[in-house]
């Protein structure tokens, strides 16, 4: 499993403006249910960039590079290094494109499955560090019922 970096602290990032355009109610619930999405993958242990990534391509479907970021409010190797994450999970299918100019090829990037597919290894990742937690607990009574004693 790739690795699902974990925060300690209780965060809360603001750059994930590009969500959806406050243009009406419906679009300002939206926005806020995907900051909320956003603040909970982070506080089980994605990464923030791989997070606003995943949430941007749910949101705007395909993307390229230079899209992704403008809409999540990251720097090109921070794109990189989160679709590279989100590739490693599976979670995203990379279109060649050939623009007939000089250059670098362009790429596009999508979701290659619904959001509620692309979350399971993220809440397995948090169901596992919950386990972890429940064992440290528990062998914490233990020891201390043995240093009591």
């Amino acid at each position: 499993m790739p690795v699902i970096y974990s925060y300690t602290r209780k965060s809360r990032y603001s750059t994930m403006s590009d969500i959806s355009s406050p243009a009406s109610t419906i679009a300002t619930d939206v926005k806020k249910d995907a900051k909320e999405l956003f603040d909970l993958l982070v506080e089980v242990g994605a990464n923030p960039n791989v997070a606003k990534t995943l949430l941007c391509l749910h949101t705007h479907g395909k993307s390229s590079s230079i899209e992704l970021q403008e809409r999540c409010g990251i720097r090109q190797p921070e794109v990189s290094l989160s679709i590279n994450q989100l590739k490693e999970m599976g979670l995203v299918d990379v279109e060649y494109t050939n623009n007939r100019e000089r250059g670098r090829p362009s790429h596009n990037y999508c979701l290659n499955v619904p959001l509620s597919q692309a979350l399971i290894p993220f809440k397995e990742f948090a169901k596992q560090k919950l386990t972890i937690l429940e064992e440290q607990v528990s062998r914490l009574s233990r020891l201390t019922e043995q240093v009591s004693s």
